[in-house]
Parts: C-alpha cells; sequence; structure tokens
C-alpha cells in the first residue's frame, strides 16, 4: 500500500506510482492481482485526473523505475493473445448479403469493406475518421 505521507494529487514522483503498479499487482492483503488491462486504465486515470487539475501527468513510461515496473508487471501478470482466424472473401461476401437497412446498410458494408481491403484490427477501425480517407480516381 502507498504510504499515507504521500500525497495523492499530485504525485510528485513517479516511484509513487510505480508502488502503487507494484500493489495492484501483489495486494497487501493477500488478495488477487489486478490484471495489466486494469493497471493500464488506472495509470490513465492518474494522468486524467492529473491533467484535469493542471498537474504533470506522473505515469509517463519516460522514467525508468516506472516504465521497469510496469513492463516487468506486464510480463508476469500478463496473457498470451489467442489468434483469431482471418476474415475470408466467402465469409466477406456472406456479411455483406446479411446486412440490412438502406443508410446503416451501406454504412456498416462500407465499414466492412475498409476494413477487408485495409487488414484492420477492429481498433483501427473504429479510430478512422473521415478526415482519414482520400477519394481516389478509381473509387
Amino acid at each position: 500500500m502507498v504510504p499515507a505521507e504521500r500525497p495523492d494529487l499530485p504525485a510528485r514522483h513517479p516511484q509513487t506510482v510505480a508502488l502503487y503498479i507494484g500493489h495492484l499487482a501483489k495486494p497487501d492483503d493477500g488478495g488477487k492481482p489486478r490484471t495489466v488491462a486494469t493497471i493500464t486504465r488506472r495509470l490513465a486515470a492518474i494522468n486524467m485526473a492529473h491533467k484535469a487539475a493542471r498537474y504533470a501527468p506522473p505515469a509517463k513510461m519516460d522514467d525508468p523505475l516506472l516504465a521497469e515496473t510496469f513492463h516487468g508487471t506486464c510480463r508476469r501478470l500478463g496473457k498470451k493473445q489467442k489468434a483469431k482466424l482471418p476474415l475470408t472473401l466467402d465469409k466477406i461476401v456472406q456479411l455483406l448479403g446479411a446486412v440490412d437497412g438502406p443508410i446503416a446498410g451501406t454504412r456498416d458494408q462500407a465499414l466492412l469493406l475498409v476494413g477487408f481491403v485495409g487488414a484492420l484490427r477492429r481498433s483501427e477501425l473504429a479510430a478512422i475518421r473521415v478526415e482519414d480517407l482520400v477519394q481516389h480516381r478509381k473509387g
């Protein structure tokens, strides 16, 4: 647990955040360790709270101790991702045929096709903005 003499806001030293990561990964009370996703989300929340209060975000990975603590925790707690089978041309044709609706259907078909031809992950597809797209002379 983080000692009481360390203030919550602002966390003046990255070492404070490193101690917090250690506590999340291996709680003092023998509780269940948090997942890497939970720790990452909490670090993002710490940074956002500091930015909102107009303090420098302390959970940046440019500090060697903090980076090593976080990456070591990821190695220890991390889980191997399960590979998914790729979407084939036959399956994409089936998906395009199953999409309904005049406006939403056209939108969904466009998203499926852009994701397929761009070999994009869900997160990459969700991050696309209209400004990212360029009109090509062939369509």
